[in-house]
């Protein structure tokens, strides 16, 4: 049978597509009411699917939701999350072999677990990229406006990914705060989101050094330093506490392909490689230098050498090395590909104005 929130869920999806049927009509009387309230109403329909999804999915079996509901915990408890002999709760449907976020995903996470739901800090993420979205169209693209905040609340994964405890929504999250920040030439708020970017997801700190071409180097220099700083302590600070630990589970899901469908189940050339050969991924077959990372430097070099000075141009060029990054990884989940996408709907969302174009 249908459970209740799933049945409320279907409903409310089916009242906003009539609703965003208004966005095609002419200005009728008749609909006058609904017609100034729209986009509020889709807002409020997005938010209340998403609350919705979490009683039909009550706890996903995937292992993130496992991490995040359990793992992040032990710094409560002053315990090393990233310690190889940890134990998770033996009645889990799926044991994670390893926790391999950043040291600065705990502090957010921590919060929402005493609300009983770690799901709810991706569901406020991707209220925040939506209203960061809506703030950084120019005011005299109204429709545009609306729409491009909607398009990233009613893509089909944006509800997916909140429901099976993606963080990929909180980086979505901080990289929309990074430009509306660095838009607003706030650069210390903007590289402290870019620290959290990097504080969650190791490898994405790479993408910092594109800011230092897009700006005068001095604008940004404390900033940048600032970022320097808070990746050096937190990850120093674990590293320090149990190097082994933290090497194991940031680089364990790269380095170890004992689990033997993950490379040929994922989105990445690698996958398709390991698909056209006979060498399973279980005997070590890891052509990751050859096909993995000289594609992807390649790829940033380039990128980096000929960016202009444009900060939609910036969001650009982050969003090409981080697809590079993803496809020439060992393996790559759908979920890592949403942060690519939101960043291209940040970059359209800056390019709207025009004193963006020669920034």
């Amino acid at each position: 049978f249908v459970s209740i929130a799933m049945l409320t869920n279907r409903i409310l999806l089916i009242l906003a597509l009539f609703i965003s049927i208004l966005y095609l009509l002419p200005v009728v009387k008749l609909f006058t009411f609904l017609n100034k309230r729209k986009f509020f109403i889709l807002f409020l329909i997005a938010f209340l699917s998403r609350l919705l999804m979490l009683k039909i999915v009550v706890v996903p079996d995937v292992d993130i939701f496992f991490n995040l509901k359990y793992r992040v915990m032990e710094i409560t408890r002053f315990q090393n999350p990233y310690r190889v002999d940890y134990q998770y709760p033996q009645n889990l449907s799926i044991i994670p072999s390893f926790y391999p976020y950043g040291p600065l995903l705990a502090p957010l996470m921590v919060p929402f677990n005493f609300f009983g739901d770690p799901r709810y800090a991706l569901i406020l993420s991707d209220f925040i990229t939506a209203l960061v979205l809506y703030k950084l169209v120019s005011p005299k693209k109204t429709i545009i406006k609306q729409l491009v905040p909607l398009i990233f609340l009613y893509a089909p994964q944006s509800l997916f990914f909140a429901s099976v405890s993606a963080v990929d929504n909180i980086i979505v999250a901080l990289f929309t705060l990074f430009f509306y920040w660095f838009y607003q030439k706030k650069y210390i708020f903007a590289f402290l989101a870019f620290s959290f970017i990097g504080g969650i997801k190791h490898a994405y700190a790479l993408t910092i050094f594109f800011t230092l071409k897009n700006k005068n180097p001095k604008k940004v220099i404390l900033p940048f330093l600032v970022f320097l700083a808070i990746m050096l302590i937190s990850y120093g600070i674990f590293a320090l506490w149990d190097f082994d630990g933290l090497k194991t589970n940031l680089l364990g899901t790269f380095t170890s392909l004992t689990n033997t469908w993950i490379v040929p189940a994922s989105l990445s050339f690698q996958a398709f490689l390991v698909k056209q050969s006979i060498i399973l991924p279980q005997i070590n077959f890891q052509p990751s230098i050859v096909f993995g990372i000289i594609p992807f430097i390649t790829i940033y070099l380039v990128t980096l050498l000929f960016l202009e000075r444009s900060i939609y141009k910036l969001a650009l060029a982050i969003a090409i090395s981080l697809f590079a990054f993803i496809f020439f990884s060992p393996y790559a989940l759908i979920q890592y590909y949403t942060v690519v996408s939101a960043l291209i709907l940040i970059a359209l969302s800056l390019s709207l104005d025009p004193k963006n174009l020669n920034d």
